[in-house]
């Protein structure tokens, strides 16, 4: 009983710590400090499409990302010439901010055989297999829950196991999206160069897994708490 004790003190501690983690982000101002470089032939504008892009051609092949980005310093002294994004239309104008932009780069090869040559489609792929792998464990777990439910088995060992596994591996998903987000980003920043944008980190993993995570085991450990309990009771009697 003890030890079940210490593991809801420690599991609760977390939760409340995510929480308010959590929170706390959402109002704390974010600071970027990522560093990038300009280049002699930097240059964004509108052009003809070249015959690499030219999606016409059945032979051409181009490989799309999704890039959150940032413009880079927009009073640099020594361009005097640099132009920002300005928007008219009915009388109003605004000044736009690209926040996210899809490039394409042409690839020679496409399928498995591009997957084996690109480094980055192998570490997509593995971090894909890997959250199909843990999904479908959760999808197991659950529809093994809702069959002891369903029998009336709510306060047994069996469904508070499965509770506590899953919020193990909903914790386990959010940290897996943590990590993919990250190295994916140091990836494209080290592999793609924008002309007067660069790639930036941006957090969009879905808090709410730890959160059910550690809410499930917390909810397992009072299960079993509750289930030595009745032993004890019956056990006296």
């Amino acid at each position: 009983m003890s030890i079940m004790k210490k593991k809801i003190k420690i599991y609760s501690a977390l939760l409340i710590a995510v929480l308010v983690l959590v929170l706390v982000y959402g109002f704390v101002p974010k600071f970027e400090n990522a560093q990038y470089r300009e280049y002699d032939d930097e240059k964004l504008e509108f052009v003809t499409p070249p015959s690499e892009f030219d999606v016409s051609s059945h032979k051409v092949h181009t490989m799309s990302y999704t890039l959150p980005v940032k413009p880079k310093s927009l009073t640099r002294g020594d361009i005097p010439d640099h132009k920002i994004l300005l928007s008219t239309a009915n009388g109003q104008r605004y000044k736009i901010t690209m926040k996210e932009v899809n490039a394409e780069i042409p690839i020679t090869t496409t399928g498995l055989k591009w997957l084996w040559n690109d480094p980055g489609g192998k570490l997509s792929l593995c971090f894909y297999v890997v959250n199909i792998i843990v999904i479908l464990w959760i999808m197991y777990l659950a529809f093994r829950i809702i069959y002891n439910i369903r029998r009336g088995e709510i306060f047994v060992s069996r469904v508070a196991k499965s509770l506590e596994v899953t919020g193990f591996l909903l914790s386990f998903l959010y940290l897996l999206q943590l990590c993919s987000s990250y190295i994916c980003t140091q990836y494209f920043i080290n592999h793609i160069k924008l002309a007067d944008y660069y790639i930036v980190y941006k957090y969009d993993c879905n808090t709410l897994l730890i959160i059910t995570g550690l809410a499930l085991i917390v909810i397992s450990q009072v299960i079993l708490m509750g289930k030595d309990l009745k032993d004890d009771q019956e056990l006296t009697i």
